[in-house]
């Protein structure tokens, strides 16, 4: 769902890419279910006043949420936990920026944001690629042997040249 000026845009999403299937950790899909069921219960207490949109996040009543409430909700959610308040959108960055420290590859990355090439993730976080890519190296030497001896007080090993 997207707010235009021409009202609430529910359609398709913006590129074929971006029709895709998200994987969740088990307890988040028991809290979702967990939700879907007390919305059933909402369901059945008002009856015919229920206005069913086959939506996961919904108004009392079963109708779309306005467009501004994740915004306020999660603004709240940061003034009650004492947290630095950051738009929603900024949470798409922290998602990939723990993906790409965490070792995930550009490919796999571009595809959890529904990116439709891999160029736009690197374009986009090239600064965290690089970085990632500089603990790659300093581990893959911490890894070899001759890397470990020199630290251990050893003779330092040498390539033949």
């Amino acid at each position: 769902m997207q707010a235009t000026k021409k009202g609430i845009y529910t359609d398709t999403t913006k590129t074929k890419k971006s029709q895709r299937t998200q994987k969740y950790p088990q307890y988040v899909m028991d809290m979702l279910w967990e939700l879907r069921k007390e919305q059933d219960e909402q369901c059945a207490g008002i009856g015919d006043k229920w206005q069913d949109y086959d939506r996961l996040f919904i108004k009392w009543d079963g109708s779309p949420m306005n467009n501004n409430t994740p915004y306020f909700r999660f603004k709240e959610f940061c003034e009650k936990n004492s947290i630095r308040f950051c738009d929603i959108h900024s949470l798409r960055h922290l998602h990939a920026s723990l993906l790409i420290n965490a070792g995930v590859d550009v490919v796999a990355v571009s595809g959890d944001l529904g990116h439709s090439h891999a160029s736009t993730t690197t374009n986009i976080y090239c600064h965290m690629f690089q970085e990632a890519q500089a603990r790659t190296s300093r581990a893959i030497a911490d890894a070899l042997i001759f890397d470990k001896k020199e630290k251990q007080g050893g003779e330092k090993a040498e390539f033949p040249a």
